[in-house]
C-alpha cells in the first residue's frame, strides 16, 4: 500500500519508526527486512487503537507478518487453535487474547488491500462464529458438572443454539461490531441429570447469563464480543432463552414486520446445527409470506421513519449507518424487496447484503442502475464504518468533525495529498444521493413532525422542554406506553404509525393546557383502559382534532374530570357533541327525561335504575366541569347545577324506592340546603315524619345506602346526617312534633344556625310545607341570647382552632376563610330575620342581597362580603376540581400552587396568595368588627 501522506501524518509516521525502533529493535529490523516497513508504519500511524496493540505485544508483529501471517482463514482454521486453547488453562483470558491478536491481523489484511471488502466482513463473522462457539463450549462444560445434561421427557439429550442476526448472520461483521444474538433451546419438558437436579428452563437461562457474561466481560485483556439480545421476543423485558415451541407461538402471535426483516439475517452460528437449522425452518412462514406482501412497505417505512429521528436526536456529524443515503438505506430497500417477494422466490432468502443484491437482481426485482448504484454504495458505506471503527477500535458510525481526524479518515479510504478529505466527502455525497434516491422511490418521503416520537431520549428530552413539561422521565415512560403499549402488550406496526402521526398535535395541544405532564399521564391512563383498543382510539383522535383539543385541555386541568372520563371512557361521545355543554335544563326536565331513558331502555329494577342514575350523573358532572373550566360559567351556576344534580338524584330515589307513599320528608342543610354544593361536597339532611318513623327505617336506610354505596358504576353522594338531634347518636328519623319541641327546649345556637339552611327536597307534600314553616318559625321567631354575638364569636374560634389546626392556607376554617363570611351573614339573619322575613335565603350570597335591599347593610359592606366569598368559593372549587380531592387547603408545595394559580388566571402561586391574604384579612376584621366590636 502506497500512499501520499499529508504533512501532519507524514511527521507521525516518522515519530512511529522512532518509537519503533525504542520498543523493539528486532522487530523493525525484521519488518525492514521483510520489506513491509513502510506498511506497517502507515497502518499504525493511521489507526492508533492498532498501533496500541502492536506496542502492546511487539512479538506479534513478526508472528504477523511471517509467512502465512497475512493470509485468510476460515473457520476450521480458528476452531483448530481454539480447540487447544480450550484443554489449556485460564481458558477466558486465552480467547480474549485470541480474539485480540486476530483481529489486529485482519485489521492489517484489510488496511493493506489484502482482500476485498466482502471476504473481510466474512472473516470478521467467521472469528466471531468460533470464539462464540469455544466460549459456549466452555461455559457448558462448567454447568454440567454442577446440573448435568438437560434431557426431555423420554430421556435425550436437549439441544441448544445460538442464533446469529444482524450483521454477524448477514456473514458482514465490522471491524468492532457488537454481535447480535438470540439463544434457543429443544424444549422445556423435562431436567438435568444432576447432581443438581433442575428443570430445563432454569438450566438454559444459567447458560445463557454466563456465556453472555463470559463474551461481553471487560478485563485488562480486553472483550470479546459487546453482545446485543435486544431482538429477541419483548426486547430486554423478555426471557434471555425460550425453547423452540415458544419461538413459533411468539411470532405467529405478535410479530411485527420489524422482526421479520431482523430474522432475515437469522443464522445459526454456534451450538447445535440441527436445531438452529430448525429454528430457520420455524421462522420462515413468519418472515416470507405466501402472498406479495406489499403491506410491509408502509411498516418499513415507520421503522426507517423512527430511525431517521433517532439518527437526528444523536448524532454530531454525519451517521453513515442511519443517516440519509446511508447503509440502513439500502438493506431496507433490500428487505422490503425480500419481504414482499421472498414468499415466492425462495431464491432471495439470502441473510447477506450483497449476495442478496445480487439474487434479487437476477429475479428482474431490482433494476441494472439502482442494482449499481446500491452495491457501489454498499462497498464503500461498508469500508468506510470500518475505517471509522479502526481508529480507535470503538463502535462508532459517524463522520468526525475534527478536521485531522477526517484527512485520517481519508487517507484511510486510500486518499492522498494534502487535502484529500474534500476528494472523500465529494465521493461520499454523490454515493448517499443515489442511495437516497433509490430509497425514495420504494418508501414515500417522510413528515418531519412525524419523527418527533422516535427521537433519542436527549433529543426528545429538549422538545419536552419546549412544550412546557416538567417532570421529564415520567413525561418519557408515557410516551414509549403510548407509542409501543405496556409490557407485553404488542400494538401492531399500524397502531404506532397512527400514533407518530398523533403524537405532533397532542404536543401542540398539551402544550396550552395548565399542565402537560398531568395531560400526558392521563392520556396514557385512559388509552390503557380502551376497549376496543388503542387503534382504534388513535384513529379517532387524528379524525377529531376538535375532541383532541378538548379532552387533552381537561386531562391537563383537572385530575378530577380526567379520573372521571378515565373511569367512564363511554362519556368521549360528548365530547364530540357541540350542543352538550349549553344542553342545561331545568329540575322537572331533567327529572322527566330521566324517566323517558329509563323507561326506553325497559329497565324496571330498583338496581338497573340505580346505575341508569349513576350514569345519568356521570355525563352531568362532566357537562359542569367542562362549563366550569371552558365556558366561564359562574360559581353561582356551577352550585346551582351541582345542587340541582343531587335534588334530581334524591327525588328519583325516593321514588323509585316507593318512599312516596310513606309520611315522611327529606329537608336539605348546609351547602346543599343552600344550593352552594360543589365538586366532593357531602348531602347533609335530615328525616321528619308525622307519626313514629320506627317502621320506616329500613326504607331511610336503603336509601341511603342507595346514595352513598360505591358500585361498578361509582357513587352517586356521600350523605352527612349529623346535623338531626343528638347528632350520630340520634335516631334515623324524628317525628315533626318530637323534632320541634327539641328545637324549643334543647336546641343549641349553632343547631339553630345551622337550621337556617333547611330547604325542602322531597316528601308528602304537607308534611314539608309544614315543616319548613315550623323550623323556620322556631329559627327566627325564638327570642335571642342576649350574648349571641358573642357565642357566635366562641364557636368560630372554637372550629378554628379544632379544624383548621393553624392551617392559615384552609380556606374554609383558617381566620378570614368562608366560615367567617357565612358566620356573618347567618348572625345577621338570626338577628334580623324575625323583622324581616326577606332574609330568611337559604343562599349566603341570596341572604346577603336582601339585606342590602332592605337598607340593613351599606353598598361597601355588600360589595366586601360578596367578592371575598366569590373568590373563595371560586378557590376552593377550583382547588376540588384540579386535584380531585375534598380537601379545601390550598397546596404548599411550589409546583402545586403555581398550577392552581395559573388555573384561576395569577402567572404565580405568590400571586394568589397575596391576594388570598388580603381577602382573609379584610374578612376577619370585618367579622370581628361585627361580633366582638
Amino acid at each position: 500500500m502506497r500512499l501520499k501522506l499529508s504533512s501532519f501524518f507524514q511527521a507521525e509516521k516518522e515519530r512511529c519508526e522512532k518509537e519503533l525502533k525504542s520498543l523493539s529493535p528486532s522487530a523493525h529490523t525484521f519488518l525492514l527486512e521483510k520489506g513491509v516497513l513502510e506498511d506497517f508504519l502507515l497502518v499504525v500511524t493511521l489507526s492508533p487503537c492498532l498501533k496500541r496493540r502492536f506496542w502492546g505485544h511487539p512479538s506479534w508483529i513478526q508472528e504477523i507478518f511471517s509467512p502465512g501471517g497475512l493470509s485468510p482463514r476460515r473457520w476450521e482454521d480458528h476452531w483448530k487453535a481454539l480447540q487447544e486453547i480450550l484443554e489449556g488453562a485460564d481458558v477466558l483470558e486465552a480467547l480474549r487474547v485470541y480474539k485480540q491478536r486476530e483481529h489486529l491481523r485482519i485489521g492489517m489484511r484489510d488496511l493493506l488491500s489484502l482482500g476485498d471488502l466482502p471476504s473481510m466482513l466474512e472473516e470478521l463473522s467467521r472469528l466471531a462464529d468460533a470464539v462464540i462457539e469455544a466460549t459456549f463450549r466452555w461455559v457448558e462444560k462448567g454447568l454440567q458438572e454442577a446440573y448435568g445434561v438437560p434431557t426431555d421427557s423420554l430421556g435425550n439429550r436437549v439441544p441448544f443454539s445460538v442464533i446469529g442476526l444482524g450483521k454477524l448472520g448477514g456473514l458482514e461483521l465490522n471491524f468492532d461490531s457488537d454481535v447480535d444474538l438470540i439463544y434457543v433451546y429443544g424444549t422445556e419438558k423435562g431436567k438435568t441429570t444432576g447432581p443438581r437436579v433442575v428443570e430445563n428452563h432454569h438450566y438454559f437461562v444459567r447458560l445463557c447469563e454466563s456465556l453472555t457474561t463470559a463474551l461481553s466481560a471487560i478485563t485488562p485483556q480486553g472483550q470479546m464480543y459487546k453482545v446485543d439480545l435486544r431482538l429477541r421476543p419483548e426486547g430486554n423485558r423478555g426471557d434471555i432463552v425460550l425453547p423452540l415451541r415458544s419461538y413459533e407461538i411468539y411470532y405467529e402471535s405478535w410479530g411485527e414486520t420489524w422482526e421479520r426483516a431482523a430474522l432475515i439475517k437469522a443464522r445459526p452460528v454456534a451450538g447445535d446445527g440441527g436445531l438452529g437449522r430448525a429454528f430457520l425452518e420455524t421462522i420462515r412462514p413468519f418472515v416470507y409470506r405466501k402472498y406479495l406482501d406489499f403491506k410491509s412497505l408502509e411498516e418499513i417505512r415507520e421503522l426507517k421513519l423512527k430511525i431517521d429521528a433517532q439518527a437526528r436526536g444523536k448524532a454530531r456529524g454525519y451517521d453513515v449507518k442511519l443517516g440519509y443515503g446511508g447503509i440502513r438505506e439500502i438493506e431496507f430497500v433490500t428487505q422490503a424487496i425480500q419481504l414482499i417477494y421472498g414468499g415466492r422466490e425462495s431464491w432471495i432468502r439470502e441473510p447477506n447484503t450483497l449476495r442478496a443484491l445480487h439474487r434479487i437482481l437476477g429475479k428482474g426485482l431490482l433494476s441494472q442502475v439502482d442494482y449499481h448504484a446500491l452495491t457501489e454504495a454498499y462497498l464503500f458505506l461498508r469500508k468506510l464504518e470500518n475505517r471509522l471503527q479502526m481508529v480507535e477500535c470503538l463502535q462508532t458510525h459517524t463522520i468526525p468533525a475534527k478536521v485531522l481526524e477526517r484527512e485520517r479518515l481519508a487517507h484511510m479510504m486510500g486518499y492522498g495529498g494534502d487535502d484529500p478529505w474534500s476528494r472523500l466527502a465529494a465521493d461520499l455525497e454523490r454515493r448517499r444521493v443515489k442511495v437516497r434516491s433509490v430509497f425514495e422511490r420504494f418508501f414515500s418521503p417522510v413528515k418531519e413532525e412525524e419523527e418527533l416520537v422516535y427521537l433519542e431520549d436527549e433529543e426528545l428530552e429538549r422538545v419536552l422542554v419546549a412544550h412546557g413539561f416538567r417532570d421529564l422521565s415520567r413525561a418519557m415512560r408515557n410516551i414509549k406506553t403510548l407509542a409501543e403499549g405496556k409490557a407485553f402488550e404488542h400494538p401492531s406496526p399500524e397502531t404506532k404509525g397512527l400514533f407518530s402521526r398523533l403524537f405532533p398535535l397532542l404536543l401542540e395541544a398539551v402544550s396550552k393546557t395548565v399542565s402537560p405532564d398531568w395531560a400526558l399521564d392521563h392520556l396514557e391512563a385512559l388509552a390503557s383502559v380502551q376497549s376496543e383498543g388503542r387503534r382504534t382510539f388513535y384513529a379517532f383522535l387524528l379524525e377529531n382534532r376538535g375532541v383532541l383539543d378538548l379532552l387533552l385541555r381537561i386531562f391537563g386541568s383537572s385530575a378530577y374530570l380526567a379520573h372521571h372520563l378515565i373511569a367512564h371512557p363511554e362519556l368521549m361521545d360528548y365530547l364530540a357533541d357541540p350542543a352538550f355543554l349549553y344542553s342545561l335544563s331545568s329540575l322537572e326536565e331533567m327529572e322527566e327525561e330521566l324517566e323517558k331513558e329509563v323507561e326506553s331502555k325497559g329497565i324496571h329494577s330498583f338496581g338497573g335504575k340505580l346505575d341508569e342514575l349513576r350514569k345519568w350523573k356521570h355525563r352531568e358532572i362532566l357537562r359542569i366541569g367542562m362549563g366550569d373550566l371552558f365556558a366561564g360559567f359562574s360559581i353561582q351556576k356551577i352550585t346551582h347545577m351541582w345542587t340541582k344534580v343531587a335534588d334530581v338524584v334524591v327525588r328519583r330515589l325516593w321514588v323509585w324506592s316507593g318512599m312516596g307513599e310513606f309520611p315522611l320528608c327529606l329537608l336539605a342543610l348546609g351547602k346543599w340546603g343552600g344550593r352552594e354544593l360543589t365538586y366532593h361536597s357531602d348531602l347533609d339532611m335530615i328525616f321528619l315524619s308525622l307519626g313514629g318513623g320506627e317502621s320506616f327505617n329500613t326504607s331511610v336506610v336503603n336509601l341511603v345506602r342507595a346514595l352513598s354505596s360505591v358500585t361498578g358504576e361509582g357513587t352517586l353522594f356521600k350523605v352527612d346526617l349529623r346535623l338531626r338531634p343528638h347528632g350520630s347518636h340520634g335516631e334515623m328519623i324524628h317525628p315533626l312534633k318530637d323534632f320541634l319541641r327539641y328545637m324549643e327546649k334543647s336546641a343549641q345556637l349553632w343547631e339553630r344556625q345551622a337550621m337556617v339552611k333547611v330547604r325542602p327536597i322531597v316528601g308528602e307534600p304537607s308534611l314539608l310545607k309544614e315543616a319548613v314553616d315550623a323550623i323556620q318559625e322556631r329559627v327566627y321567631q325564638r327570642p335571642l341570647p342576649p350574648d349571641m354575638a358573642l357565642k357566635v364569636w366562641d364557636m368560630r374560634l372554637r372550629m378554628e382552632r379544632e379544624l383548621a389546626s393553624g392551617d392559615l392556607y384552609h380556606i374554609k376554617y383558617s381566620p378570614g376563610g368562608l366560615v367567617d363570611l357565612e358566620f356573618l351573614v347567618q348572625y345577621w339573619q338570626l338577628l334580623w330575620g324575625r323583622d324581616h322575613p326577606q332574609v330568611r335565603r337559604t343562599s349566603t350570597l341570596g341572604a346577603l342581597a336582601r339585606m342590602l335591599l332592605l337598607g340593613l347593610i351599606d353598598r361597601d359592606v355588600y360589595k366586601g362580603v360578596r367578592e371575598g366569598y366569590l373568590f373563595l368559593r371560586r378557590v376552593e372549587n377550583r382547588l376540588r376540581v384540579m386535584y380531585d380531592v375534598p380537601s379545601s387547603t390550598i397546596p404548599r408545595a411550589k409546583k402545586e400552587r403555581d398550577l392552581l394559580a395559573r388555573s384561576l388566571g395569577f402567572s404565580k402561586g405568590e400571586e394568589l396568595i397575596e391576594v388570598y391574604k388580603d381577602v382573609t384579612r379584610g374578612n376577619r376584621r370585618l367579622l370581628k368588627g361585627v361580633l366582638v366590636g
